[in-house]
């Protein structure tokens, strides 16, 4: 697997399994509460626009600037289907209107069994809040 740079600073938490990973800091009060309501998560960036523009992700580097400018200011969130259909559900009334874009990637196989989530940033606080009133 491929490695790219770290972009963002990171707090390390330790997973419900008990293994130690490095989590965007600005994210971490988010996974921590998801984890504590029984969410899975695979994977997080506090902006997906500045992670692409610095290289930390798999696109290509010619389509670093387009990429980037487009999720510039959107967190990302990569969890089971089933966790990101309940989070969908318990943000619906803060998501309207804000370019909430929930995903699962469809392959010659099949649908993939993880879906993505690109919010924005600033409501990072938001979701905690509820992810966490509702657990």
């Amino acid at each position: 697997m491929a490695e790219y740079p770290q972009v963002h600073g990171t707090t390390r938490l330790t997973t419900p399994h008990g293994a130690a990973v490095n989590v965007d800091a600005g994210m971490a009060d988010l996974i921590r509460a998801l984890w504590g309501a029984g969410y899975e998560t695979l994977m997080c960036c506090q902006d997906a626009g500045e992670a692409i523009r610095g290289g930390g992700t798999p696109i290509q580097p010619e389509r670093w600037e387009r990429y980037a400018a487009f999720y510039a200011g959107f967190a990302w969130l990569k969890t089971p289907v089933p966790d990101m259909q309940r989070l969908v559900t318990t943000t619906a009334d803060i998501a309207k209107g804000h370019g909430w874009a929930p995903c699962i990637n469809i392959t010659p196989q099949g649908t993939n069994t993880f879906a993505h989530l690109h919010f924005p940033a600033r409501q990072i606080e938001a979701v905690t809040a509820l992810v966490k009133r509702d657990s």
